[in-house]
């Protein structure tokens, strides 16, 4: 399930930078699905995936927030802060 995204991010990466290159739902502002996997994980009781979670989540957002609403960057911030 995880090879297209990864050959997807790979082939993203050979044409632009990361910050160019990014995708998902961070890149896009998707609060609800953000949201949503953040349940999925609470659901798993497990800490470190969510950790896992959190620590890429900021860096995607680190990648993407130029191109985001200010605002809105400042909700995902707070957000991924937990």
């Amino acid at each position: 399930a995880l090879q297209p995204l990864a050959r997807g991010a790979v082939a993203n990466l050979a044409d632009a930078p990361p910050e160019a290159a990014i995708t998902g739902p961070i890149a896009r502002g998707d609060l609800a699905t953000i949201d949503a996997h953040l349940e999925a994980l609470d659901a798993l009781d497990d800490r470190v995936a969510r950790e896992a979670y959190l620590v890429l989540a900021r860096r995607a957002l680190e990648l993407s927030a130029r191109d985001l609403d200010p605002e809105l960057v400042t909700v995902l911030r707070f957000i991924l802060a937990e």
